[in-house]
């Protein structure tokens, strides 16, 4: 809502100037009740004008717009992806968003809908990887943009940065398999930071593995503030507000299952240790 008052207002000044140059000076000294001549109206335009500017600069708590424009999602070897017959958009019911997390892209009537966790829940033992891509735009305007990798990377984290259109980094979640982590590198930019390009992709992938007994919860975290440990940032240098960034971060969660039956091995402690207490406590009573 603040954007879209400090559009309206910007474009308000603009039309004004735009009619103050082109109309006839007694059209001119009409406007606004203006009877001095065109100057006054003019300095008062621009008035308003430069007052949209600071608006737009300076309102409290002013962040640009965030729409997310692609996604795919490739859990265990299937995909699923927004934008490509290929792949099924719906996913299975082992995945859950936090509240207020839209599926739907390229809607900028609805900005910031798809900021939040998308979480993916393991609860059979196996070995898994999921991988994530996400292109999202940054005040509607995506060619300025910028990527950098912050931190390293966990144990079974890989990341790519790359140009959604031209570059790999589509076909590299999409086609996922086993063994095959992204490339930690700005491709098809070289293995440096930052990236930047056209249109701006991030990815990040985990493999892992769930033993018997156990639950694994995999989340993608989209958010305003730098999370700690490893993530990808995505910046934006400004348009009519101050610079903006977005981050996104990955993590891999196992814990024991609620209620899970011990494995043999715990069995076979548990009888030794119990089986031990027994011999103690008959010796104790003879003596």
């Amino acid at each position: 809502m603040r954007k879209a008052c400090r559009c309206n207002l910007l474009s308000l000044a603009r039309h004004l100037l735009r009619k103050a140059r082109t109309e006839q000076t007694g059209n001119a000294r009409d406007l606004l009740g203006v009877t001095d001549g065109v100057a006054p109206l003019m300095k008062y335009l621009k008035s308003i004008l430069w007052a949209g500017l600071l608006l737009a600069i300076t309102a409290p708590g002013a962040f640009a717009d965030v729409t997310l424009w692609e996604w795919a999602l490739n859990i265990n070897g299937t995909a699923h992806a927004s934008n490509d017959p290929a792949f099924p958009t719906a996913l299975p019911s082992n995945v859950s968003t936090t509240a207020g997390w839209q599926w739907n892209t390229q809607d900028p009537s609805t900005p910031n809908h798809s900021l939040g966790t998308i979480a993916v829940q393991f609860d059979s033992p196996g070995t898994y990887f999921v991988a994530a891509y996400f292109s999202y735009a940054i005040n509607e305007v995506w060619t300025n943009e910028t990527g950098i990798a912050v931190g390293t990377p966990a144990q079974g984290l890989s990341w790519e940065m790359a140009d959604a259109q031209t570059g790999p980094i589509y076909y590299d979640v999409t086609h996922a398999a086993p063994g095959t982590p992204l490339p930690n590198l700005t491709s098809p930019f070289g293995t440096g930071n930052p990236f930047t390009g056209p249109i701006p992709g991030l990815a990040q992938r985990l493999d892992f593995t769930v033993n018997s007994g156990y639950v694994a919860t995999v989340s993608f975290t989209w958010g305003l503030n730098p999370p700690s440990g490893f993530y990808l940032q995505q910046h934006d240098p400004g348009e009519l507000g101050p610079p903006s960034d977005l981050y996104f971060q990955s993590t891999a969660d196992i814990h024991p299952a609620i209620g899970a039956v011990p494995e043999p091995g715990s069995w076979l402690l548990f009888a030794t240790v119990l089986a031990g207490v027994s011999t103690c406590l008959i010796k104790r009573h003879k003596h």
